[in-house]
């Protein structure tokens, strides 16, 4: 039985993060830059047609800007989606390439943006009119994409299947959160700190735009992983996922046996 399936202690979840995320650099980062570099490229490209002073450029502008919000969330969609099916793939000892993170997802993209999109907007809206709405969505929805992707559900049951998952262990989910946020804004501070020593970026739009992509990277699958470790340590302490799993695979090992035992015979 893979070693992530059985309950696991916040400290212990953190660390199996770490694990995975270090052990599987290339391929979480590699995931991470296909959109985030495209949306980055798109910016820069962008940068040229902003400077001018003229209604035709302003109007320019302002779309340019609609455009990157909306290739904003499909590009987290579509890290989130492929780093969730990768981490699955590892935590259920199955081999998984990037080409197969993104194939296997394609499919769920659509869902994926929408429960990325609508968890970011309850998010902001919680946190910014009241604090405690803020962190209830956080407690009770944050395992949405999980669920999305590894599940196949659609925006309402996916949201409603992590307040079912998430019952009861609210409080460190959103210490998962809080430890792994500081972590993004540490590794920002510190790419932000290293390329301002760099003359032509320091003080220069680029500069703004090659951190955020170089802190998309790097940092964001942190988040991914840890939520989709997360998802399995809940199914595991609601539903023993772990023993579901492991009568599968057994059956799954005595079905492939007799198959070749009969072919042998014949």
């Amino acid at each position: 039985m893979p070693a992530s399936l059985r309950p696991l202690s916040t400290g212990e979840l953190l660390d199996r993060t770490f694990v995975l995320y270090r052990q599987n650099f290339a391929l979480f980062t590699g995931i991470a830059a296909l959109p985030y570099v495209a949306l980055g490229a798109c910016q820069l490209l962008l940068l040229g047609g902003t400077r001018a002073n003229s209604v035709g450029a302003a109007m320019f502008t302002s779309l340019a800007a609609v455009a990157l919000l909306i290739g904003l969330f499909v590009a987290q969609g579509l890290a989130h989606a492929g780093t969730t099916y990768a981490v699955s793939a590892l935590a259920l000892d199955r081999p998984v390439s990037i080409g197969q993170a993104y194939s296997s997802v394609k499919g769920r993209l659509l869902t994926t943006i929408l429960v990325s999109l609508l968890f970011s907007f309850a998010l902001g809206i919680g946190l910014v009119l009241l604090i405690v709405p803020g962190i209830l969505v956080l407690a009770k929805y944050s395992i949405g994409v999980p669920v999305a992707v590894l599940e196949n559900k659609g925006v309402r049951k996916s949201f409603e299947r992590s307040k079912q998952l998430s019952q009861g262990s609210g409080g460190r989910i959103l210490l998962v959160y809080v430890l792994l946020f500081a972590l993004m804004i540490g590794i920002s501070m510190g790419l932000g700190a290293v390329l301002g020593l760099v003359p032509f970026l320091r003080n220069t739009v680029w500069f703004a735009i090659i951190v955020r992509l170089v802190v998309n990277v790097l940092a964001a699958p942190f988040l991914t992983i840890a939520l989709t470790l997360l998802y399995y340590d809940q199914r595991v302490r609601k539903e023993a996922f772990d023993i579901e799993h492991m009568m599968t695979t057994l059956q799954s090992a005595g079905t492939t046996a007799s198959a070749a035992a009969a072919g042998v015979t014949a």
